[in-house]
């Protein structure tokens, strides 16, 4: 061996000592992988070993060949149908992208209306800000003058004694409804039919 070749060996000896020591569940993963690997390499070198012993090499080349070519083929499938997953995904996710591409510019087009209703709005507040605060002022004021004129009504009623004499035509109204009602009564069965006939 060179000393390039020993010094290459050294650095790979290095390199995965390194990385076996900071990743310690990849070492018992890797080391249960190799010991398994190795048994079924194993158990087929020895199968094959008795087969050549019982059948001849021609047959047991034959025998290997045509397990290669089956191993080969079914590595061939699971790759194609892995390579067909990931292509029907691949198109999955592009018409997703699509779809997202579609929403995102829905959501575009909506925000700038948006954004545009809120301008309009901005302006017809700005707009009706200066009326709103006129009628506001006026409306205060208008407030105030009927407070005032209800201030002075009131006063007005206190002052002229409006109470007494609402009461006291009241009062009259009574005494006047009585007399007119007793006049009433007697003119009314004084001229009744019977009593003229009794005249």
């Amino acid at each position: 061996m060179s000393k390039l070749s020993k010094l290459l060996a050294i650095g790979t000896g290095i390199a995965i000592a390194n990385y076996y020591s900071k990743n310690q569940k990849k070492a018992e993963e890797h080391a249960e992988y190799v010991k398994k690997k190795s048994k079924d390499y194993y158990g087929y070198t020895r199968c094959m070993i008795r087969y050549t012993k019982k059948n001849g090499v021609e047959e047991a080349a034959i025998y290997l060949y045509n397990d290669l070519v089956k191993n080969l083929k079914k590595a061939k499938n699971a790759l194609e149908n892995k390579y067909n997953d990931a292509v029907d995904y691949g198109k999955e996710l592009s018409n997703n992208v699509t779809d997202i591409k579609g929403h995102v510019s829905n959501v575009k087009e909506y925000t700038a209306e948006v954004k545009e209703n809120l301008g309009d709005a901005k302006k017809i507040v700005e707009d009706l800000k200066p009326s709103i605060e006129s009628y506001a002022e006026k409306a205060k004021e208008s407030f105030e003058k009927i407070k005032d004129q209800v201030a002075n009504i009131k006063k007005d009623v206190d002052e002229s004694h409006v109470q007494e004499k609402v009461e006291d035509f009241a009062n009259k109204s009574s005494e006047t409804l009585e007399s007119v009602k007793e006049r009433v009564e007697t003119e009314v069965l004084n001229n009744t039919p019977e009593n003229q006939e009794e005249k």
